[in-house]
């Protein structure tokens, strides 16, 4: 009898396959602008969103993001929960975010299914554009647990 049939997912990709991390991630491109001269907007997904908060959904989990913030006389925020969470997360008190200032740029080595980009800092006005680019994994979002838990969200 073969491994495969002994052992359930023996060959499959998985958050804790190695080997779904090892190879080349498949590209995934976008850009946008944050928008914080409205009282509210909608996520890409129609979803509404903060004042200021852009949320990316990934079609795969991710084996790493790199976010440019390309425009905008203000800071752009990184975190992994939405500003509208119970945990403070973009609050000067919290700080569970990473700022990149105007033309700054970052390479997160992180598994993840959404990402949210806010406009900082806080409470400024003005939009941010900004540039994604993530390595995919062959992992579905489904399988990806919510991130949370202290320094993320309090």
């Amino acid at each position: 009898m073969s491994l495969k049939n002994q052992v359930a997912n023996v060959y499959s990709v998985g958050l804790r396959s190695v080997g779904s991390y090892q190879v080349s991630g498949r590209p995934w491109v976008t850009g946008s602008t944050i928008l914080t001269n409205t009282s509210y907007f909608t996520n890409a997904d129609g979803s509404a969103a903060p004042n200021g908060e852009f949320r990316v959904e990934f079609p795969y989990v991710t084996k790493s993001v790199f976010v440019k913030n390309t425009t905008g006389s203000n800071s752009m925020l990184i975190h992994f929960v939405s500003s509208s969470s119970d945990g403070g997360v973009v609050t000067a008190a919290q700080h569970h975010y990473v700022e990149l200032q105007n033309g700054q740029n970052i390479t997160l080595d992180i598994k993840c299914k959404e990402i949210y980009l806010s406009c900082g800092p806080l409470g400024a006005a003005g939009n941010q554009t900004f540039e994604l680019l993530a390595e995919l994994t062959n992992i579905a979002p489904s399988s990806m647990y919510s991130l949370t838990g202290s320094g993320l969200t309090g």
